[in-house]
């Protein structure tokens, strides 16, 4: 996968209006020396007050710059893409329910093996039960 390498860093900065004036809070995401790239709020004129709308875009545009920064850094730790990384989920998840399964079947096998294995050694001490009172018998009338 071809992206920078490292772990990335969100700066939080104001970009001043055309007063020269700080405006919107601007999220800059880099890694070193390298920009990766930079989120701003757009204000939302469909909504009453312009300070509510741009109060609200700041914070999403906030968590969406968390959410790359972390997905960024998630890559170059595991070398794996988010998506990458719940495709092999599916694929764990899989593979779980499929040797929980086998589980399953190994575990009645064992109670299977263990009834089994009851049956022949209660026919055995009920053979050498016989097998003791005939001797007794035996023994008895010689």
């Amino acid at each position: 996968m071809k992206h920078t390498k490292g772990e990335c860093e969100i700066t939080n900065y104001e970009t001043p209006n055309e007063y020269n004036q700080p405006d919107l809070d601007n999220f800059q995401i880099s890694s070193g020396i390298t920009d990766i790239c930079v989120l701003w709020p757009i204000s939302n004129p469909d909504l009453d007050r312009f300070d509510k709308a741009l109060k609200y875009d700041e914070e999403e545009t906030e968590a969406n710059a968390e959410l790359i920064k972390e997905a960024f850094n998630v890559t170059n730790e595991t070398g794996y893409s988010p998506k990458q990384l719940v495709d092999e989920l599916e694929k764990l998840k899989v593979e779980y329910v499929h040797l929980s399964g086998i589980k399953a079947e190994l575990l009645e096998a064992l109670i299977l093996a263990n009834k089994i294995i009851d049956r022949h050694a209660n026919y055995i001490i009920r053979s050498e039960e016989i097998i003791i009172n005939k001797a007794i018998k035996n023994n008895a009338t010689i």
